[in-house]
């Protein structure tokens, strides 16, 4: 079935040895749309620093953590390729310089609890894609003594924050019970504020705040089924008419034999 699955850690945590090196799981590898990848929403992969890439036709994840406080933190790569997309919190920060980038893709909806993408000197990029589905970041943290859904401040800069969803329902700051956060949104510079609706698009398809973009899909209704053509009824064949009886001809009738002389 090309499943992956993690079975739930009797510590909470399963933890790789530190490098250089990228770790990468790839469920559906024969790209049948039938394999995923889960785990435990309450446990984490916790990676030192490296490079982390999950795909499968579904995710369900727990929390996700490649910071690191001596070394740049790692990049998160999750790719859901036919479904949805479920996390907990995800961590790249960097106590010394970059953040990790995140870079989330479903097709059908992503839902994670919070994105801490902030560094010592610069924060990691956050980029979040569904183009059928709603976003959703449910959960909270503390950045500059806000209660914020997504950071990805820095030092030096702030990492850029680039959020498409389908369009289906406008994206509320502050609500995340359908499509939005539950808290701020901020790069270290510029910040949405909770109670910030970005509607649907109506003239334009983008809003934008300094680093931070946000793009509301233009999903179309559907199109209707054509009615069927209805199948033209048989016309009736013509009963065949009855071909005439012949009339017997009348056999004629013997001439007497005349009588003879007497």
């Amino acid at each position: 079935t090309n499943n992956i699955t993690v079975e739930p850690l009797s510590d909470g945590q399963l933890t790789f040895a530190g490098g250089s090196g990228s770790v990468q799981f790839t469920a559906d590898a024969d790209g049948d749309s039938s394999g995923s990848f889960s785990m435990s929403g309450s446990d984490t992969l916790s990676l030192n620093g490296r490079n982390l890439s999950i795909s499968g036709a579904s995710l369900s994840l727990g929390s996700i953590d490649t910071s690191s406080s001596t070394t740049a933190g790692g990049n998160v790569t999750l790719s859901a390729t036919t479904s949805t997309l479920n996390a907990n919190v995800l961590l790249t920060y960097s106590g010394v310089g970059a953040a990790g980038d995140v870079m989330l893709s479903a097709p059908s909806g992503i839902s994670v609890s919070a994105i801490d993408a902030r560094g010592a000197r610069s924060g990691g990029n956050v980029e979040i894609s569904t183009p059928y589905g709603n976003i959703q970041v449910t959960g909270t943290f503390s950045s500059l003594g806000v209660p914020t859904s997504i950071a990805t401040g820095g030092s030096i800069r702030g990492g850029n924050i680039t959020l498409s969803h389908g369009g289906l329902n406008p994206l509320i700051v502050g609500d995340a019970s359908v499509n939005g956060t539950e808290g701020a949104i901020t790069n270290g510079t510029d910040s949405i504020a909770v109670t910030t609706v970005i509607l649907l698009p109506q003239t334009t398809d983008r809003y934008t705040l300094g680093g931070i973009s946000i793009t509301p899909g233009t999903v179309s209704a559907p199109e209707p089924e054509p009615e069927p053509e209805p199948e033209p009824e048989p016309e009736p064949e013509p009963e065949p008419e009855p071909e005439p009886e012949p009339e017997p001809e009348p056999e004629p009738e013997p001439e007497p034999e005349p009588e003879p002389e007497p």
